[in-house]
């Protein structure tokens, strides 16, 4: 069992000279680094560029479905000019007569408030 310092720092002390020397790295290091950082970006775009195009050469591949068109569901007709010519019932009540020229903001009958009742007579002496 060790005792001091190589008890705590069982790899030195830090701040020693040989802690220092292990640690510290020189240019070379650092640039064979740089080299095998931008050499693994490289495969990896390489691979990446190389998986895009089998992608692609697999969609050009592809049979493709024709495109199909729209069918027009119905060809539209304009609308009789007498309304009772009208088959379908629903679309035939749609269309009812205009009204009168000036009528257009005219109250219809049924909307009109109802009609006064005559006035209760009132005895003399009472009114007012």
């Amino acid at each position: 069992m060790s005792r001091g310092a190589e008890a705590v720092w069982p790899k030195g002390v830090p701040g020693s000279k040989a802690t220092q020397l292990r640690t510290k790295r020189d240019a070379a290091y650092w640039v064979a680094e740089a080299a095998a950082r931008e050499q693994k970006a490289a495969e990896k775009a390489a691979a990446k560029a190389a998986a895009k195009a089998a992608r692609e050469a697999a969609e050009a591949a592809r049979p493709k479905k024709p495109r199909r068109e729209k069918e027009q569901r119905r060809t539209t007709v304009p609308l009789p000019a007498n309304r009772d010519e009208i088959t379908v019932a629903c679309t035939r009540d749609f269309l009812v007569d205009p009204p009168a020229a000036g009528a257009e903001n005219t109250v219809p009958a049924w909307a009109q408030p109802p009609p006064q009742a005559a006035p209760i007579p009132v005895p003399a002496g009472l009114e007012g």
